[in-house]
């Protein structure tokens, strides 16, 4: 049997790694955007130098899913697989119905398009499902506090000067 106090600490505990994980997740998908344009060519040659515009909207896809699956992650820890399944069944409407309007006249680009809204329903629904389960504000799963972000950069700058610093 878990504790009222168990319970509370689990949801603070979800709602602390979300709200770390969103500038992570920004980073890295600036620094995929960054290398998008010459790396798409330099990884499958110059002829699919023309899905650069859909190798951007992907990347920002697969933050969107990435966030989702730790969502997906911490409702399941707090018990709540239901709103897992109710975000994925949003998800896949969306995307086949956006598939279906984007498909023909954009390509590869509205497929692109198409997974991007699909991933972004599931994790709208995630969020709400989280709020809902833990009592908190989307700013709360969402924003780190200011202690958090300066915590952050100490942490990083101190992995850097140890992964520089001689032995």
């Amino acid at each position: 049997v878990v504790t009222d106090s168990g319970a509370t600490r689990r949801a603070d505990e979800v709602c602390k790694v979300t709200r770390l994980t969103v500038p992570v997740l920004r980073a890295t998908g600036a620094i995929l955007c960054v290398a998008t344009p010459w790396g798409i060519p330099l990884v499958f040659g110059r002829r699919y130098a023309d899905s650069v515009r859909a190798g951007y909207i992907l990347v920002a896809a697969a933050s969107v899913l990435e966030f989702s699956e730790l969502l997906e992650e911490g409702l399941r820890g707090l018990g709540d697989t239901v709103a897992i399944l109710r975000g994925q069944l949003a998800g896949v409407v969306v995307t086949i119905f956006t598939l279906s309007l984007f498909l023909k006249p954009w390509g590869i680009v509205g497929a692109a398009f198409a997974s991007l809204l699909g991933y972004s329903t599931v994790t709208v629904s995630l969020v709400a499902s989280a709020c809902k389960r833990t009592g908190a504000r989307p700013a709360e799963l969402l924003v780190p506090t200011a202690a958090e972000v300066r915590d952050g950069i100490v942490r990083v700058a101190a992995l850097a000067r140890s992964a520089i610093a001689p032995p």
